[in-house]
């Protein structure tokens, strides 16, 4: 990853390869091909670099679940590597080492996001393949920029419902007995009212109170 040449151009005729990596609030990625062949011919040329990718997720990407997380660390590798991924002479290999994309190898219900990336992966000739986690590392690290909020005080004293949705049963019950009759004149008796129903009776009573 640090030695000489640190980084190379793409060779157009030669097949890329792209790890990806997902934390819970960043993507790694490492945009590769074959280096120079060994002097043994029996080992596999190195992969050498051509690019890096790190980003961070918006907090709502960051409480999306596992599997989701992991397809779109692809999808962020491939929009910004398209104009090399988009027209391939030959698939490229998506090198991952996360067995949650197994996940979409079975039929699923794709909501819009996934429907998304599901029409623009047509788009790329790819295969995927694992690899150990031990060699995956560079990605790991990239996924985890320093000084990058890991969402540790994420959804934290959030309200949920605000106390000004609930109908307080106690403002008709402290009414005076007077006070209680005009107000039912004037939301359930008067031919303006309609007869609503109880729940929008009791809405409409909410809304003439102070």
């Amino acid at each position: 990853m640090c030695s000489r040449p640190v980084l190379t151009q793409p060779d157009f005729d030669k097949p890329f390869f792209l790890q990806t990596d997902a934390s819970a609030y960043g993507v790694g990625a490492i945009l590769s091909q074959e280096g120079e062949h060994h002097a043994v011919a029996s080992q596999k040329p190195k992969l050498h670099p051509i690019a890096y990718y790190s980003a961070t997720f918006t907090p709502t990407k960051c409480n999306y679940d596992i599997y989701e997380r992991e397809l779109l660390a692809i999808m962020k590798a491939l929009t910004h590597w398209q104009h090399y991924l988009r027209w391939t002479k030959t698939p490229f290999t998506i090198l991952t080492n996360h067995a949650n994309l197994q996940y979409w190898k079975a039929p699923q219900k794709l909501n819009c996001q996934t429907a998304r990336w599901h029409a623009d992966l047509q788009e790329y000739d790819f295969i995927i393949k694992h690899i150990p986690g031990k060699i995956n590392t560079p990605v790991d690290k990239l996924s985890c920029p320093p000084n990058s909020d890991q969402g540790e005080n994420d959804n934290q004293d959030q309200t949920l419902l605000e106390p000004k949705l609930f109908i307080n049963a106690t403002n008709l019950t402290t009414l005076p007995e007077l006070s209680k009759r005009n107000l039912m004149t004037l939301v359930h008796d008067h031919p303006m009212a309609g007869h609503p129903g109880c729940n929008k009776m009791i809405r409409k009573a909410m809304e003439v109170l102070p």
